[in-house]
């Protein structure tokens, strides 16, 4: 009886030592569940700030960019200026030539008028100076 009596206590106390480990994995299992769960809303937390900077960092980009489109834009419009203030600088120049061309035209015209006249006045005298000699040679050599 005795011998029952130790076999029933060493029986009881295997299904209690079961028991007690039994508890403690579940304990553990329930820890592990609750790191488990804590890393996945640390790296979530991880993945959300991750995400903040890439936006943070696409909407400086785009700042950026945009401010180097607006400069690009004024360095194009400044430049369409220059080249408008240089093509009208241009066609002056070319209105002021060409009324230069034309007044040293009209110039050699009436350089070539007043030559041409000058050259018929000069035939005309020189016929006149034949005639008037022709006519006292005439009349010269008839008197005699």
């Amino acid at each position: 009886a005795a011998e029952e009596e130790r076999e029933a206590e060493a029986k009881a106390e295997r299904e209690a030592d079961r028991e007690a480990a039994a508890e403690e994995e579940e304990r553990l299992a329930a820890a592990a569940k609750r790191e488990a769960a804590a890393a996945a809303i640390v790296a979530a937390r991880a993945a959300e700030e991750r995400e903040a900077e890439a936006q943070l960092q696409a909407d400086a980009e785009a700042a950026d960019d945009a401010e180097v489109g607006a400069a690009e834009e004024k360095e194009a419009a400044i430049a369409a200026q220059l080249a408008a203030t240089f093509a009208a600088e241009a066609r002056e120049r070319a209105d002021a030539r060409e009324k230069a061309d034309a007044r040293e035209r009209a110039g050699a015209a009436a350089a070539t008028r007043a030559r041409a006249q000058a050259e018929a006045e000069a035939e005309a005298a020189e016929r006149d100076a034949e005639a008037a000699v022709f006519t006292a040679g005439g009349r010269g050599g008839g008197g005699a």
